[in-house]
């Protein structure tokens, strides 16, 4: 773990693309073939499932710790990450474990099978023998949420310094389905594990910052420039006769947009498309935000289709929910009696869990929200030509409007803020407003040309 440790700090710290290179192509060099096919697993996504709930990392941290819970959360609070905070709040370790990452990720996986006490047990262990950067990684590691700031892009230029494989070779090898359990580096980087399943995609066209100035480029007629739509970045898969849709985080969304699939049905062949996925209406393309609520669904409801192509005016949307406290079901809450002892710092009596008291209570869940809040989207809207910036964006962002040819008395629907609610205290320096309460009425005003 301290070889893997050196490099997670070297890369979490450095801001120079060189030095990250210079790292991993050093670490590539001295690690072992088992700690080097489990980097390249770990920073292209494929880290394990989590073994241990959080909240026993929490609850367990707490205990040894020695510190009531309101501290723990105030801390977690201020640091942001509980991982971090978790090995910083720690007493500092006793003992030191030099084992190579790939013997920690098999120790890891092989808590799956364990029971709650073993898991506590094996935890407990490693933060009494790791230093604060250890225990930041390891709580990433068992607690699922590891993550690093490098690239797809850095880590195959770094492999390909390394091995001097062809960078598009090594990131066709790398990317797609294989296990750290069934794979050699050796045979994953020469391309030997090349998954050939119907679904394989192909390393993601992306754009990458210019490496020479703009006149060393040649003539501006040599390029294609290609517009920076914001959408979802998708590849589109048809062999076979399936159809697969990858998002650029490597999941597969096929589902997600069935409207995609039917229309790529009726194109013949084999083929790949990397591209933009929009939401287009009218032969304009619809806000971000509609297009994301496709993600992250298993189905999606010939309704939601219509409705993300079909927001249509003189029609009531739901724009606000509330809890539906009339409707819920019970799950199973699991827990530990509390219970008071003194505390080993102060002698005074502090909360503890006792381990040897576990319990578990039928509580209800509450998961049905209703609107509370519903909007009619208007005809149209009339924009003063005083608010330049408004038009601006309506430019650039291709939204249609008319100018007016000649001035104009139009009857609109005018509103304005009658009242809201401040939180007491700021976030991030700001004072949010929320219970804004608008009136409207019906005027007639006269809009300049």
């Amino acid at each position: 773990m301290k070889q893997f440790s050196q490099l997670f700090s070297t890369l979490e710290t450095s801001n120079k693309t060189n030095d990250k290179i210079s790292a991993l192509v050093h670490y590539f060099s001295t690690a072992t073939e088992e700690d080097k096919l489990w980097l390249i697993a770990l920073f292209t996504g494929k880290r394990p499932k989590r073994p241990v709930k959080t909240n026993f990392l929490k609850l367990w941290a707490m205990e040894i710790s020695e510190i009531p819970e309101w501290l723990f959360l105030e801390s977690y609070a201020s640091v942001g990450d509980l991982g971090e905070t978790i090995a910083l709040l720690l007493p500092p370790s006793e003992n030191s474990i030099d084992q190579s990452l790939s013997v920690w990720m098999k120790e890891i996986i092989a808590l799956h099978d364990k029971t709650d006490e073993e898991k506590k047990e094996f935890v407990t262990h490693a933060w009494n023998n790791l230093d604060t950067q250890e225990r930041l990684i390891f709580n990433k590691l068992i607690g699922g949420s590891f993550r690093i700031g490098v690239s797809h892009k850095l880590l195959v230029n770094a492999l390909s310094k390394y091995s001097g494989i062809d960078e598009n070779a090594l990131m066709h090898a790398i990317i797609g389905k294989w296990k750290v359990e069934e794979t050699q580096f050796s045979e994953l980087i020469n391309g030997e594990n090349i998954n050939t399943d119907a679904s394989k995609l192909y390393p993601f066209c992306l754009a990458y910052p210019l490496e020479n100035e703009l006149e060393k480029l040649g003539e501006v007629k040599d390029w294609q420039i290609e517009y920076k739509w914001d959408g979802i970045r998708g590849q589109i898969i048809k062999r076979n006769e399936e159809i697969f849709i990858w998002s650029r985080g490597e999941e597969l969304v096929t589902e997600q947009f069935p409207e995609l699939v039917e229309n790529i049905k009726k194109i013949s062949g084999n083929f790949v498309l990397d591209g933009e996925i929009l939401a287009i209406k009218e032969g304009q393309v619809l806000n971000f935000n509609d297009l994301q609520e496709r993600l992250n669904r298993k189905n999606v409801s010939k309704k939601m289709m219509e409705e993300l192509t079909n927001y249509l005016p003189n029609k009531k949307y739901a724009i606000h929910w509330k809890l539906d406290s009339t409707k819920y079901s019970y799950i199973d809450f699991k827990g530990y009696e509390a219970g008071k002892k003194p505390s080993g710092i102060s002698g005074k009596p502090r909360l503890f869990y006792d381990r040897n008291k576990p319990f578990t209570r039928k509580v209800k869940f509450f998961d049905t929200y209703k609107s509370d809040k519903e909007i009619t989207i208007p005809t149209y809207y009339v924009i003063p030509k005083s608010e330049g910036k408004i038009i601006e964006n309506l430019k650039r962002n291709q939204i249609k409007f008319k100018e007016l040819q000649s001035d104009s008395l139009i009857t609109v629907e005018s509103y304005k803020i009658v009242d809201f609610k401040t939180v007491k205290n700021p976030y991030e320096g700001h004072y949010l407003h929320f219970d804004t309460q608008v009136s409207s009425e019906l005027k007639t005003k006269k809009f300049s040309k």
